[in-house]
């Protein structure tokens, strides 16, 4: 067999695997079924992309591809909003995220610029970024 039918083969039987692991579920729609707030901790919408959809909102319900739970390795909960460790973390991100900020080296800039698109588009730029790197 040559290795584009296998090829092929494998990503039909990866897919049909995948077919029901809740990956499907359509985005909520910002404001309809999702709903945000402006209390510390609620999830708000992006202010710059004012994206209709709260994108990845049920990506954690979704059957791990690899490991056995998403509970298999917790995040643990953020500090509290008194604590040392939350006003450090909110100074940052006065300091590094704000308009006109000159503090923002490029590498800095690459992270947020990651952080601040869905998981797909992160997911999708690796699988990019990894195929580019195969085939040289």
């Amino acid at each position: 067999m040559d290795g584009i039918r296998l090829g092929k083969l494998v990503a039909a039987k990866i897919l049909a695997r995948r077919a029901h692991d809740g990956s499907q579920q359509a985005e909520p729609r910002v404001g309809v079924d999702f709903i945000t707030g402006d209390e510390p901790g609620q999830w708000r919408q992006d202010p710059i992309s004012q994206s209709p959809l709260a994108l990845g909102a049920y990506w954690g319900k979704v059957k791990p591809f690899v490991l056995t739970s998403a509970d298999q390795f917790p995040v643990p909960a953020p500090p509290t909003l008194e604590s040392q460790e939350y006003a450090a973390a909110f100074d940052e991100v006065k300091r590094l995220g704000g308009d006109g900020v000159i503090t923002r080296t490029e590498r800095t800039a690459s992270r947020l610029r990651s952080a601040s698109t869905g998981p797909m588009t992160v997911h999708r730029a690796c699988v990019r970024r990894r195929g580019s790197t195969i085939r040289s």
